[in-house]
């Protein structure tokens, strides 16, 4: 993707008054890949697809912090993992749904192996070499919220979603 547009509904004239600035009604999307040391250049511009499938809230788990949550009914309901695989890959068919996308800084496997544990607590495998990371203070939803699949319950002994390498306008790999 180079540049897109995203056309929000208007609001609903009966839930504003006429003291309430006009909202702006055009978002741009612009190519905005990781590195190493950046995340985003809008990290709190939401992603429109994740806006109508996903919400974060307190998580039902005790002492997780924030979860992710779907808001519509979602039929074979997985996580898609953002130009990310996972190094325990689940074969993906066809008929279960994106739900979110998780993106992060990229590391070497090696810097996420030297940390402590709990300095990996959002870090998910992109290929052998290379590690998505959402570090502190990325991983709170007021300063970063641009993809929200690091909301996503994945401590390995209670996960209940899967990731799946995706890319943009090929769609699954590995997939049925």
């Amino acid at each position: 993707m180079v540049k897109a547009h995203y056309f929000p509904p208007p609001p609903n004239p009966s839930t504003t008054n006429d003291d309430t600035a006009p909202l702006e009604t055009t978002v741009y999307y612009v190519h905005d890949p990781s590195t190493c040391d950046h995340i985003s250049l809008n990290p709190l511009l939401p992603d429109p697809y994740e806006r109508c499938h996903v919400e974060v809230r307190p998580s039902t788990l005790k002492g997780a912090g924030e979860g992710l949550f779907a808001t519509v009914d979602v039929p074979g309901l997985w996580l898609e993992n953002l130009l990310t695989s996972h190094p325990r890959h689940v074969p993906v068919s066809r008929n279960q749904q994106v739900i979110a996308f998780y993106n992060g800084t990229r590391i070497t496997s090696a810097e996420s192996d030297a940390r402590h544990w709990n300095q990996n607590a959002n870090t998910l495998w992109l290929d052998m070499a290379t590690v998505l990371d959402v570090p502190s203070p990325f991983n709170d939803t007021a300063v970063y919220r641009a993809t929200l699949g690091h909301k996503c319950n994945h401590y390995r002994a209670q996960e209940n979603a899967v990731f799946a390498r995706w890319v943009a306008g090929l769609g699954l790999e590995g997939g049925a």
